[in-house]
């Protein structure tokens, strides 16, 4: 067992019957909207029934780990170069035999399901994806899910990748999903043969809790009792583009006083530190870090902010929504699909002014509630039972055609 293992659980029965050991592949187990629809998945009424386990490609550390060492799952880490730094005397050279070593990554992770007693594979993760799928479905035999969790537009090398990877899959017992219809609808137009779209979902009972919000909270950040808080929760990354949200908020002078708070870590923290302060509005910019209790934060804001410059599904806006916060929104990736035209208000992707314009829109109770009237009604369709049901449906599928000897069972052709 490897030092980042847990013990396997026992395996579950109904009725006598076994249930499929579902192992999911993730990054790592920071905080991001792949993990928690993992540790979603795996505590659903409809997959309850299923061991699951979790395989990280990156390392199995981040701010979630506590969350699924408190499950019993299996946690394992796998990486694509080989695991182990070489012991000669140089780093550079070390790394550069590492990286030449990644051709043996699918038959490391082939050996690890087998050592895992893994019956089905789900991949969250879509680095070095043909890779996975080798090592899955030609050399493991084992069904394999790809759900694809972003609008990527794939090109190039990683466009010839991903095709790859649905070859293999065409030739096994698999199955590719998208977060939202206009990925499907991109993918196809770029040679994907075989995609269908699984839409995510939340526990909607973490956030559809009235709760009155916290004067002290908003002290404490030295808030002013009338300010308007916007803000988000989710990894600080280029592609959120909450550079532009600041742009957009330093053109906010007035009163009521505009106030931006973001929770989460990520590599833009220090680059938005500077762009606050180079606008002058630092004091009014609060970088909370990671934070564990997602609804007691969502709780305490009057807007959220998603300005996306690429999205897939994105799970924190499902818990805004939940949460009744009204919601300014990129139409990017499932963005629209979830809102509607009216169920927030969109903002084209990079444009700082109509950000800006929107901003002083829901500085106004009356259009404040217009837009959270509806949040909570629309979270509804996209719950966690009902995202589960339909993995459910997946596995089973993937399960009851490999017991009766599916592709998965006969060798694949090299591709």
């Amino acid at each position: 067992m490897s030092p980042t293992s847990q013990k396997s659980p026992e395996p579950a029965r109904f009725g006598g019957v076994m249930r499929p050991h579902v192992v999911h592949v993730v990054g790592t187990l920071g905080a991001g909207g792949v993990q928690r629809l993992v540790l979603g998945l795996a505590t659903s009424k409809a997959l309850s029934g299923y061991r699951h386990s979790v395989l990280c490609m990156l390392g199995a550390t981040g701010n979630l780990r506590s969350h699924f060492e408190s499950l019993p799952m299996r946690i394992e880490s796998c990486p694509v170069k080989w695991p182990s730094i070489f012991p000669i005397g140089s780093y550079t050279v070390s790394e550069w035999l590492r990286q030449r070593l990644s051709f043996t990554f699918p038959g490391r992770l082939a050996g690890l399901l087998r050592q895992m007693e893994a019956d089905l594979v789900h991949t969250h993760l879509s680095v070095d994806v043909s890779r996975q799928a080798n090592g899955v479905v030609r050399r493991a035999r084992l069904p394999w899910v790809w759900t694809i969790h972003s609008d990527h537009r794939p090109e190039g090398g990683q466009l010839e990748d991903w095709l790859l990877a649905s070859r293999l899959a065409s030739a096994g017992n698999a199955r590719i999903t998208a977060v939202a219809d206009e990925i499907v609808r991109d993918l196809r137009s770029r040679g994907f043969s075989r995609v269908e779209t699984s839409r995510g979902g939340i526990d909607l009972s973490r956030f559809l809790v009235a709760s009155t919000k916290d004067p002290q909270w908003r002290e404490r950040l030295g808030i002013p009792a009338g300010a308007v808080v916007v803000g988000a929760a989710g990894r600080l990354t280029g592609l959120k583009a909450y550079d532009v949200l600041l742009d957009a908020a330093a053109r906010i002078t007035d009163a009521p006083a505009l106030h931006v708070v973001l929770a989460g870590g990520g590599p833009e923290r220090k680059p938005l530190e500077a762009q606050a302060r180079r606008l002058g509005i630092q004091d009014r910019v609060h970088l909370l870090g990671f934070l564990d209790d997602v609804p007691r934060f969502l709780h305490q804001l009057d807007v959220f902010v998603i300005p996306s410059r690429l999205e897939g599904f994105p799970i924190a806006l499902l818990e805004a929504l939940a949460s009744g916060l009204p919601c300014i929104a990129s139409p990017v990736g499932g963005v629209l699909e979830m809102l509607g035209e009216k169920g927030g208000i969109l903002v084209t992707p990079e444009s700082v002014d109509e950000l800006a314009e929107a901003l002083r829109r829901v500085r106004s109770p009356e259009v404040r509630q217009a837009y959270a009237s509806g949040g909570a009604a629309i979270s509804r369709n996209f719950s966690l039972d009902r995202m589960a049901e339909q993995f459910a449906e997946i596995y089973e599928n993937l399960w009851s055609a490999d017991q009766a000897g599916a592709p998965s069972q006969r060798k694949v052709s090299e591709q």
